[in-house]
């Protein structure tokens, strides 16, 4: 261990080096790498000592390394959040993870609940060789390999696209879908072979990778408009500037809070929502001399794709006490479109899921062992959580308080009495939250009967299934896309969709039987816990998107989580009624199987088919952006900037938030009457004289000089002169407002 923290040390300071005026790429990635594998080596030691991961075990390198990773995004949205993140920040990071990396390890040494034994080996078999159907062939291998490559090269010619697209499959080759549908089918049958976990579980990796690449490859910049609001916060904090409210520094602020002061950071929910985003993609492009525009592109994508795999699987194994059905649970995460999509995204709900689910595994560990050492780890870790996302805090901390609650229920006599109040308590938990917070409100007309109907529409598919609508719909999206017509793009799993009513129903029969064996009829602890985060989230997502309206700051995000608990249930539903078909003959048996393997992978091609639907800033638009940026006045109070929504969003993140909304009055909800009605008159080419719009532009904004920018206008010339610049089909104009 000497040389381990000889390396660390060698490492941070050759981090700092590099940051301050090194500034190479490629020394910034080694070093990086160089710490974050030399550091995980005392958690390899933490993990087999408390947890008795096995000593070569594949999953305990992988736990070691985000251990790692996870501490350094902690610490970096500490930082943030506090006050700021510079070079010396940086390093006090580095030196934050490596100091409680050693206590850890001091502490697992010295630990009287240390676990010695192996947990593995304990309490879950060795099932490599259980629901096996026949031997590993190596040609499946290889015809998997073939094809994962030509996936590759497919996804790589027709990327990389620059004009303004709504979906990625306005460009991507429509030959990936049939591939990804192929590639599907050929892992689940995999898994029906006796081929070893570690293997499967590296192709499920892979696969995972090649499933979440559709997003950040299909284009030159990152998809959707709330990427370019973090990029700006981003890019100030890579100049060394603060993102109010902070807690130290003479920019701290204090509020009043029922009678008493405290510092207005303690109450700000942006703070404690982003920071975690923020501060480890501003470590990275500190350390590493990597683009924020890269980083926001690339970052969730290969996170995602490294550990979801694993920690899904670690959950499984835990949960079911079998390898082979973590294997299917990781399988199966590959169907639901919200879990595509997500991991696809560099966004802050991703990367806080992960964290919560890492946590979330631990905590199931120690329920099945009762391990002192364990649970203290644990509640040390759901702390940090308070620091990457708050619905991931909340749901960690009631995971840990039904615990208490379940363990006393089995002592009293009246436990249905019990198991039923706490589970009406579970499912208004989440709704009383954005009620206390005021992100949601009760409506002020409410109709039973069509909420109802929007409730059973999504969520079996029958919307979807019955048509494209010509409308966005926000809520229902968890295994399925709701596709709005301007982005639909049809291929032959998106054109015939009647199959997916009837399946959603026996999925949802399947999850919901598993959910009343876990908390009626079970007595394992964790399916109990599993069973409560599972009424918790959708009875908030049924309440807070089927009852109540408002910003559902919460409930928005609950896709995701909603389908990883989902596929938990149908994978322990379908293990219940494993027993009806035990009696049927072999071949009825295989032949169903594989039936249904083929089904669930139509589904999931035809779920990855369906989006997203958001739409992408072009490299026009941006340059667009970075040609005002570069001739504005940034030394002005004022700014003004006449031009498209995505235009602006482009041009707050150029300029570190310097230019929101182009400089016209925003709301809340970032709307802009004023700019979109100016916009609108252009639009319908009325007769308008330069003077007069001037005049209008100068009182919105109070600019001395604005940037007019617009697609397709004309007459620009005889309204304003002569165009400073041409990008594309998009012109600029400067005219003084004086």
């Amino acid at each position: 261990m000497n040389f381990v923290f000889l390396l660390s040390l060698v490492s941070i300071l050759g981090m700092y080096a590099n940051v301050m005026f090194l500034e190479s790429v490629w020394l910034g990635i080694l070093i990086f790498f160089v710490y974050l594998l030399s550091t995980s080596l005392i958690w390899r030691v933490v993990y087999k000592k408390v947890f008795g991961f096995k000593r070569n075990n594949f999953i305990r390198a992988m736990y070691s390394v985000f251990t790692v990773f996870f501490l350094l995004s902690t610490f970096s949205a500490i930082c943030v959040w506090s006050y700021k993140l510079t070079a010396e920040g940086v390093v006090a990071v580095f030196v934050g993870t490596s100091l409680v990396s050693w206590l850890a390890w001091v502490w697992a040494r010295t630990s009287k609940g240390a676990r010695r034994k192996n947990i593995i080996d304990v309490q879950i078999k060795n099932n490599d060789g259980e629901n096996v159907l026949y031997p590993a062939r190596f040609i499946l291998i290889l015809l998997y390999s073939f094809l994962w490559i030509i996936t590759i090269i497919l996804f790589i010619r027709s990327g990389g696209d620059q004009s303004v697209l709504q979906t990625p499959w306005q460009i991507l080759s429509p030959y990936i879908l049939p591939l990804m549908f192929v590639l599907t089918i050929l892992l689940g049958v995999m898994l029906l072979s006796r081929f070893k976990t570690r293997g499967l579980l590296v192709l499920l990796i892979t696969q995972t990778f090649l499933l979440h690449l559709y997003i950040p490859i299909s284009h030159q910049l990152p998809w959707g408009g709330d990427v370019w609001r973090h990029i700006a916060v981003e890019k100030r904090l890579v100049e060394d500037e603060s993102i109010l409210p902070v807690l130290l520094g003479p920019e701290a602020v204090w509020k009043e809070v029922i009678g008493v002061d405290i510092p207005q950071v303690l109450v700000h929910p942006q703070k404690y929502s982003y920071g975690q985003l923020w501060g480890v993609t501003v470590l990275l492009t500190r350390v590493l001399h990597v683009d924020l525009l890269t980083l926001n592109i690339w970052l969730l994508p290969i996170l995602w794709s490294l550990f979801f795999p694993i920690l899904l699987f670690q959950i499984g194994t835990t949960l079911f006490h079998s390898k082979r059905i973590g294997l299917w649970l990781v399988w199966l995460s590959l169907v639901p479109f919200s879990l595509q999509a997500v991991g696809s995204l560099t966004l802050p709900v991703s990367l806080g899921l992960l964290g919560f689910l890492f946590v979330l595994s631990l905590w199931l560990m120690y329920i099945k062992t009762g391990n002192r050492a364990q649970k203290q780890w644990t509640l040390l870790l759901s702390f940090f959580l308070l620091f990457t996302y708050p619905l991931y805090v909340l749901l960690m901390w009631l995971a840990i308080l039904v615990t208490g609650v379940v363990r006393r229920i089995e002592r009293v006599k009246n436990k249905a009495l019990s198991v039923s109040i706490l589970i009406i308590l579970l499912i208004f938990s989440i709704p009383i939250f954005e009620l206390l917070f005021n992100t949601s409100v009760f409506p002020q007309q409410w109709s039973f009967i069509s909420s109802t109907k929007q409730f059973i529409g999504q969520l079996t598919g029958w919307y979807y299934a019955t048509g494209i609508r010509l409308h966005d719909v926000l809520s229902g999206n968890i295994f399925y896309n709701h596709t709005p017509t301007w982005s639909f793009v049809a291929s032959p799993f998106t054109m015939w969709r009647w199959y997916v009513m009837p399946l959603m129903l026996v999925l949802w029969g399947t999850m919901l039987y598993g959910v009343y064996r876990a908390l009626w009829v079970e007595k394992q602890l964790v399916l109990k816990v599993f069973g409560s985060l599972f009424v918790t989230v959708l009875g908030g997502y049924i309440i807070g998107w089927y009852i109540l309206e408002g910003d559902r700051l919460l409930v928005r995000r609950l896709d995701p989580t909603l389908a990883v608990l989902m596929i938990i249930f149908l994978v322990y539903g379908c293990m219940q009624l494993v027993g009806r078909i035990d009696q049927v003959p072999q071949n009825r048996k295989i032949l169903l199987i594989i039936s249904s393997i083929i089904l669930i992978s139509f589904f999931a091609t035809s779920n990855y088919a369906s989006g997203p639907d958001m739409r992408v800033v072009s490299v026009d638009e941006y340059r667009v952006a970075e040609f005002v940026w570069n001739r504005t006045d940034r030394l002005a109070d004022r700014h003004c900037v006449l031009a498209d929504t995505w235009t602006l969003l482009a041009l707050e993140a150029v300029s570190g938030r310097t230019i929101v909304g182009g400089g016209f009055p925003i709301d809340y909800q970032y709307g802009q009457v004023e700019r979109e009605s100016l916009l609108q008159e252009l639009r319908d080419d009325r007769e308008l004289a330069s003077n007069e719009m001037i005049k209008e532009l100068q009182e919105k904004t109070g600019a001395k000089h604005c940037f007019i920018v617009y697609d397709g206008l004309g007459r620009g010339d005889e309204l304003f002169g002569d165009n400073s610049g041409t990008f594309g089909k998009l012109e600029v104009w400067v005219v003084g407002l004086n």
